[in-house]
């Protein structure tokens, strides 16, 4: 595999972790996936920001300029490996003392074009509304990882997380809205939720097309929505069509304003 690493494109096996770096021993490390359109990252500076604010608040070592990578970084490695839309991955590790933190960056091709609605069950399990991790993209990522086992065991492509009074706040690698009568409706941003760089971009696009309120979204809430949809940075935006939990949901009908904020990113994409 070729992966970048601080400013060169290298075999993997040349870009080695010391056995001493915090990520071995604790699984300390963060870490970043995304899209590229037509050879661009586009949300790649929101991405690196938002990797750098975690590590502030976790109080990982900082690292110097040239370990992270830039536009032109991405493009590198993209030709490098003949793609143009393809899955990024930057893994930052945390290191140790006196052993700086890795960063390294991979591509891939972007899986197989997955189904037009998605289908959405309750995790088999709560969350804990207070969880210090909940709202970074850590490597100790086993949690979601069995949330979303679980979900596609049972046939389902998604899992809700949501605590222990039954408030939805997010899947396990995706943000939800949902639109209940008049108005577009997303957990907040400072509950126990990764801060999505897509649902951002997805609440910027919804100014002059929807009343938009960020709160708590109960399952009970379900009932009255009209459209639910997903965000995720390498996917966009996804429709839900069918929700299992502690109150069902199907579609029930038409999905202007998912369509709409679809197009908007689309047509967002093209012009960036």
């Amino acid at each position: 595999m070729r992966v970048w690493h601080r400013g060169e494109i290298v075999d993997s096996s040349r870009v080695s972790v010391p056995l001493e770096d915090a990520v071995f021993e604790h699984g300390l490390g963060l870490f970043e996936t995304l899209r590229t359109f037509q050879g661009r990252a586009v949300f790649l500076e929101e991405h690196l920001q938002r990797m750098t604010n975690s590590a502030r608040v976790l109080s990982l070592p900082r690292v110097d300029s040239v370990a992270m990578p830039e536009e032109r970084d991405v493009a590198q490695l993209l030709r490098d490996l003949g793609l143009r839309d393809a899955i990024l991955r930057i893994t930052r590790t945390a290191g140790a003392e006196g052993t700086a933190p890795m960063v390294w960056m991979r591509a891939a091709p972007l899986p197989p074009t997955s189904t037009p609605s998605y289908s959405v069950v309750a995790c088999p399990w709560t969350i804990e509304p207070e969880d210090p991790l909940a709202r970074h993209k850590t490597l100790n990522y086993w949690q979601r990882r069995l949330a979303f086992a679980s979900a596609h065991t049972k046939g389902y492509h998604e899992a809700f997380l949501h605590d222990s009074d039954s408030i939805i706040w997010e899947g396990s690698r995706t943000n939800v809205f949902a639109v209940i009568g008049d108005r577009l409706v997303t957990p907040p941003q400072l509950g126990p939720i990764v801060p999505g760089i897509m649902r951002q971009a997805v609440i910027n696009f919804a100014r002059g097309v929807v009343d938009m309120k960020e709160r708590v979204l109960h399952w009970r809430e379900l009932a009255n929505a009209t459209e639910i949809f997903l965000t995720n940075s390498v996917r966009g935006v996804l429709p839900v069509a069918k929700v299992e939990g502690p109150t069902r949901w199907t579609v029930p009908g038409e999905t202007p304003i998912t369509e709409e904020l679809q197009r908007r990113l689309a047509q967002f994409v093209r012009g960036s």
